[in-house]
């Protein structure tokens, strides 16, 4: 797929219009299928100038998430586990007579890893990498399945952080 093919269509419209405006090439009835070798080169400019403008943001945002300044801390990590836990299953911390929790399990430079109790006693492993906030989920249920098992889930939990 050509970088065109991935620029919103009407960024390319108005950069377009914008340096044929500039040029004095642009006339509302000229037909697209006139286009001149000098019309295509500029239009040819404006693409390359938008892609690496893309990719240069692109490459600073994904900078910013390697940031040290940005690694997960494991508080976050539980808030947002918390959170993500409330909003798609309807989770309440102590449900009734039955233990129920979230808590910080495991916590390395690599991985911090968050489980969930649910009132049933199956546990649920948040596997987080603190920097990317990539997070693999994985159960256990003692007495059914007594190894943990991924799920096939698989969030980004930057997106449940406030």
């Amino acid at each position: 797929m050509s970088i065109k093919n991935k620029i919103p269509s009407f960024i390319i419209a108005a950069a377009i219009g914008a340096s044929s405006l500039a040029t004095g090439a642009c006339s509302a009835t000229t037909p697209a299928s006139t286009t001149t070798s000098s019309e295509a080169a500029v239009e040819t400019s404006i693409l390359q100038t938008v892609a690496a403008t893309v990719e240069e943001e692109t490459s600073a945002m994904q900078d910013a998430a390697q940031d040290s300044g940005s690694r997960i801390t494991e508080d976050q990590a539980l808030e947002a586990v918390t959170k993500y836990l409330k909003e798609n299953y309807a989770v309440e911390e102590n449900q009734g007579e039955a233990p129920c929790y979230v808590e910080s399990a495991e916590t390395s430079e690599d991985e911090i890893v968050v489980v969930y109790r649910s009132y049933t006693a199956a546990l649920t492993f948040f596997r987080i990498d603190p920097v990317t906030g990539e997070t693999v989920i994985s159960e256990l249920v003692p007495g059914v399945v007594d190894q943990e098992t991924p799920t096939g889930e698989k969030i980004n939990i930057r997106d449940y952080m406030a």
